[in-house]
């Protein structure tokens, strides 16, 4: 409880979450720092489920863009400098057959603000990254999420007993 008061003090002092290391930073005392356990993130498909620990390179409360399309020459950078005009983006990937090192064709692009994030998917829909023309549309990650579907579960169940389905 301690470790918990002390990490909420530190971020409402305007504290950094460091997420190389999964610890707090003060920026007023870069020394002082309080452990925080990395999120976990459990997905679930096909009645399986497993922890992906890549989601947590993304950031918390971002709205992202799946990338469709892409051609094998398209690149992370690429795909960056066609969506750093949007003030609020975030990060960009490529997804990447492990087992051949080869492109999948499909990415993903975050932003910051879900206006940045519409107007992105609006204006560039179409468009030209390398030599094919980009699929966008909103990204469906969450769906998977095993926290997400026992919220929309929970949801469900109240909506049906107040239907008297139950």
């Amino acid at each position: 409880a301690a470790g918990a008061a002390a990490a909420a003090a530190s971020a409402s002092s305007g504290a950094v979450y460091d997420t190389t290391q999964a610890r707090m930073v003060d920026p007023n005392n870069p020394t002082t720092t309080t452990y925080k356990a990395p999120k976990k993130y459990m997905r679930s498909a096909g009645g399986q489920t497993w922890e992906d620990p890549t989601l947590a390179e993304w950031a918390e409360n971002d709205f992202r863009l799946f990338v469709g399309d892409l051609g094998a020459d398209v690149t992370v950078p690429m795909l960056e400098s066609i969506f750093r005009q949007y003030q609020s983006f975030a990060k960009a990937k490529i997804c990447r057959d492990r087992a051949r090192n080869k492109v999948r064709q499909f990415g993903f692009v975050s932003f910051l603000d879900g206006m940045d994030c519409m107007k992105a998917m609006r204006e560039q829909q179409g468009k030209y990254c390398g030599q094919r023309p980009m699929k966008i549309r909103r990204s469906t990650w969450k769906d998977r999420d095993v926290q997400e579907l026992k919220k929309k579960d929970k949801r469900r169940k109240k909506f049906e007993k107040k239907l008297g389905l139950q």
